[in-house]
């Protein structure tokens, strides 16, 4: 038996421990959570409109490679913040404006947040709106960019508005692709 038998079998021996110390530790979601780059998606609904926006930013986002978590605004705390890379908030439009439920997050919780030292300062942001009429999206659409993008200068991605009566399962690939948007300008941002 030469050199290279007991190389072989150290070889093999010394790839076995590794990759049984290793597939452990992939299969951690803690672990797989750690290699890719993290969004919350945070949105408000009162009739599921807003919500199926959601479900599908969501699918969007965790195919083109980003660990997403899903939450309802009302069930978001501070400590949610910590460590996200990007944040994307969904509000139906109520008046042109956000739901009160989005304004009371951003009021409380996010200045809560940076009281503590925390900062959202360039991670990647993006918003949705299910609205009435396009037009009163946009504006809706305006309040979350200056909030997000000017006041906690975070990076912008241009959001979705889809009306409200065109929202079926049919259309919201717009929502699906916003998602990968996300990711992907997620996976670029190299600035945090």
């Amino acid at each position: 038996m030469g050199n290279d038998y007991y190389s072989d079998k150290i070889i093999n021996l010394i790839s076995g421990a590794i990759a049984k110390a290793i597939i452990p530790l992939a299969l951690n979601s803690q672990v797989v959570r750690r290699l890719s780059k993290t969004v919350l998606i945070i949105y408000f609904s009162k009739s599921g409109k807003t919500q199926k926006m959601a479900d599908q930013i969501i699918k969007g986002a965790e195919v083109a490679g980003a660990y997403a978590i899903l939450k309802r605004v009302e069930d978001c705390t501070l400590e949610d913040l910590i460590g996200v890379d990007g944040l994307v908030i969904g509000s139906p439009t109520y008046y042109s404006n956000i739901a009160w439920q989005i304004k009371k997050f951003l009021d409380e919780t996010v200045l809560a947040f940076y009281a503590k030292g925390g900062s959202l300062r360039n991670k990647v942001c993006g918003c949705f709106t299910s609205t009435g009429a396009y037009n009163d999206g946009k504006e809706c659409l305006r309040t979350l960019e200056l909030a997000l993008g000017v006041a906690l200068k975070m990076k912008f991605v241009p959001g979705v508005i889809l009306e409200s009566k065109d929202i079926d399962e049919d259309n919201l690939s717009s929502c699906y692709d916003f998602g990968q948007k996300i990711a992907k300008e997620l996976a670029d941002n190299t600035t945090f």
